[in-house]
């Protein structure tokens, strides 16, 4: 707990992976981007939107605590796994776009995915 035997490039490792996912959640609470976000979940056919954005808001910044102060970081990181996988398939599906500009920069994103997904692997291992 807290760290207790981790070297501090694990520490550094830990809070950089954490608040990524704790900056997005607080970042996504004003209203317009929890209105544009939520309406983006609507469009893709989620049920309750506002709710099911509000629990994945509450996942990554609960998650994104878990990992950074290392309390239960191993039930955070799976949490966060999981929100990621969810997330980087609705919103990351760069083979369906045909632009190829717009598709190269969700491209980018995909893999900046994989790579935190990478992390929050090593963080649960």
């Amino acid at each position: 707990m807290f760290h207790a035997n981790d070297t501090v490039l694990t520490i550094v490792g830990y809070v950089m992976v954490g608040s990524v996912f704790i900056n997005q959640a607080i970042s996504t609470l004003p209203r317009e981007r929890f209105a544009n976000h939520s309406k983006k979940l609507g469009d893709r056919g989620f049920p309750a939107p506002d709710f099911v954005l509000a629990c994945a808001l509450a996942m990554m910044f609960a998650g994104g605590v878990m990992v950074t102060l290392d309390v239960y970081a191993r039930v955070g990181a799976i949490m966060l796994i999981i929100f990621t996988l969810i997330a980087t398939y609705f919103y990351q599906s760069f083979w369906t776009i045909q632009d190829p500009s717009k598709r190269r920069e969700k491209r980018g994103a995909f893999f900046n995915n994989l790579a935190i997904l990478g992390g929050l692997f090593l963080i649960a291992a």
